[in-house]
């Protein structure tokens, strides 16, 4: 083995990567080694009793039925216990990375429409300031939005400013329309 083979070895996602999990793949090993078990103990039972005599041959056929049925049982339910609580393990781990990925899809969409906010109403503002109320508001607006530094102080100064100028414009017209 070289050094590049080992270095593979322990890099490869299989045996450090644990976002797989192999012991579903180990229990049904497990089951079906079980399952030979089973068999094996039987046919061992089987050959013991009727080599003793006839009569323990026939009850042994009965044990066998009895406790190879009940052997069975517990090993199939044993085994689908497990894989049960490895499935449930990984659909909750599942739930959970979504349930994470949602949210930074969500704060990146909120993140997104700030900008996209931000950047519509820098020209339309001006266009607007300057048409209804002068040059001279349009200059206090736009510098108090530049200076601000921060994204979250600018957008908060732009949408204080946009319902100011709302509310101006509204009774401004109803001023002029008199």
């Amino acid at each position: 083995m070289t050094p590049d083979d080992l270095r593979k070895l322990s890099t490869s996602p299989t045996l450090f990567n644990l976002d797989r999990l192999i012991a579903p793949r180990i229990i049904k090993m497990l089951y079906l080694l079980g399952l030979a078990a089973i068999v094996m103990w039987a046919i061992t039972h089987l050959f013991a009793t009727f080599a003793a005599s006839f009569g323990e041959g026939l009850w042994g056929l009965l044990e066998i039925a009895v406790f190879g049925l009940f052997a069975f049982v517990v090993l199939r339910i044993g085994c689908e216990a497990l894989i049960v609580f490895f499935r449930q393990n990984q659909s909750t781990v599942q739930k959970a990375a979504a349930a994470r990925t949602s949210a930074n899809i969500i704060d990146d969409v909120r993140d997104a429409l700030e900008e996209l906010a931000e950047d519509e109403e820098e020209p339309t503002t001006g266009a607007r300031t300057g048409s209804t109320r002068g040059g001279a508001a349009s200059g206090t607006k736009s510098a108090g939005t530049k200076s601000s530094g921060t994204k979250s102080s600018g957008t908060r100064s732009t949408a204080s400013s946009r319902i100011s100028r709302g509310s101006r414009s509204s009774s401004g017209g109803s001023r002029s329309g008199s």
